[in-house]
């Protein structure tokens, strides 16, 4: 389920390819502890939900300068921001040469190297049959990947139609989506995913019973179809059941479960189709987790609403907001990432901040004590991408010659890639990977 830095090569254009999860919470709001839908009796726990935005200034003439990975047309390097995606309960990292890896929970093949098993891997494990991949996205228990042609793979659980390949079966290893082409950004939310097409159209797949499809129905659907009257979108990401888009104009619209008032609109009502985030205005980036979302603004500001039990909304409370409130003290943020019960901001310093639920060390500032407010996550050098996962966290620390990949948190299923299933409250470097 936000996440980037300025580079050099994208200048102005900022992609951002985060994820954002889900973990599981108490309350009837918490679609991820519904049984029915994961189909098989299993409760579904976080989701994570990336997105990829692009600066809204002239948007008409970035997009056409873009290939879908973001990068300059004939680019071959891959952005710090859509090198990592953290899950609920897995990772995907995708290197330079187009591969991707993955690890931790692996038990509905979202690990996505042909095998399916209770037995989750601590270390990553190359994703079977991808080449030329551009950016991934980590959901629930899916797992997505745009290619250099435009086209999407997805792999892991499909109970609800999340891969878009026309069926209702798990997959261990990638199958293609259906109908896409010309995709420039994709988000993997709870039970549903999303894509960006490079007209600034919106297709949606999977999971629709509070609407997160945004086509006007709650029919979930295994086949790509249109959000409804969505057009010039330069930003989507998927929450846990709703859904958000980034419009050229700095504004944004949402869609799908508003229990928490996660939509933005001043209301508690669902809605089926885009409805306006209530108050903003020169947005630069979005993020959905599990029941609340996040919105970057121009003047590195954040913005925050929905769901705030634990504080995640970051605005020393814990009373949930149905319109944005501004996440406290931020300033000079140049990523977002909303996880299930936590955030995560990456300030222009390269250091990162975190707010919300602690139990398992999300936070990363050595104690399991949770905030309200941000603080900065301990012992991390200059960081140039973030990911919130379920009840983890990434952040990629890159420099012009090499990699760090760093995490914390919840490590039951391995998903902090260091080798070992031990919760980390301070972050730990992950094996073999850059």
């Amino acid at each position: 389920m936000a996440i980037e830095r300025v580079t050099t090569r994208l200048t102005t254009t900022r992609m951002e390819l985060a994820n954002i999860n889900r973990k599981d919470e108490r309350l009837r709001g918490c679609p991820w502890k519904r049984w029915g839908a994961i189909g098989a009796g299993i409760v579904s726990a976080a989701a994570a939900f990336s997105y990829i935005f692009y600066n809204a200034e002239d948007i008409s003439k970035k997009i056409s300068a873009l290939s879908p990975s973001g990068s300059i047309k004939g680019s071959k390097s891959t952005p710090p921001e859509n090198k990592i995606s953290a899950g609920a309960y897995h990772s995907l990292s995708l290197k330079d040469d187009g591969s991707v890896w993955a690890w931790g929970s692996n038990y509905f093949g979202q690990l996505g190297n042909g095998k399916t098993t209770s037995s989750p891997s601590a270390t990553p494990i190359m994703v079977s049959g991808l080449r030329e991949v551009v950016a991934i996205n980590a959901g629930d228990f899916h797992s997505m990947a745009l290619l250099r042609d435009g086209t999407v793979r997805a792999w892991g659980s499909n109970h609800n139609g999340e891969l878009g390949d026309l069926t209702i079966t798990n997959s261990p290893t990638p199958v293609m989506v259906s109908g896409l082409r010309e995709v420039a950004a994709i988000s993997a939310g709870g039970l549903h995913s999303m894509a960006l097409l490079r007209d600034g159209t919106v297709r949606a797949w999977g999971f629709n019973y509070w609407g997160q499809l945004g086509n006007g129905a709650t029919t979930s659907s295994p086949t790509p179809i249109t959000v409804y009257g969505l057009r010039q979108v330069t930003a989507i990401s998927a929450g846990g059941d709703h859904s958000l888009a980034l419009l050229h104009d700095g504004t944004v619209r949402a869609w799908g479960s508003n229990i928490l008032g996660q939509l933005g609109n001043g209301t508690t009502t669902d809605s089926s189709t885009p409805v306006m985030v209530s108050g903003l205005g020169e947005v630069m980036a979005i993020s959905a987790g599990c029941d609340h979302s996040l919105a970057l603004l121009h003047d590195g500001t954040v913005k925050a609403w929905g769901y705030n039990f634990w504080g995640q909304l970051g605005n020393d409370s814990t009373t949930n907001s149905s319109i944005p409130v501004t996440v406290y003290g931020l300033r000079q943020v140049t990523a977002i990432s909303a996880g299930c019960s936590s955030s995560l901001a990456l300030i222009d310093d390269g250091t990162v901040w975190a707010w919300g639920k602690n139990i398992n060390g999300q936070l990363g500032n050595g104690t399991t004590t949770d905030s309200s407010k941000p603080i900065m996550v301990s012992d991390l050098g200059w960081v140039t991408a973030i990911s919130a996962g379920g009840s983890f966290s990434l952040a990629l620390n890159t420099t012009w010659s090499f990699s760090i990949l760093w995490a914390w948190g919840k490590n039951a299923d391995g998903q902090l890639g260091n080798g070992t299933t031990t919760n980390s409250l301070t972050p730990v470097m992950a094996k073999r990977l850059f």
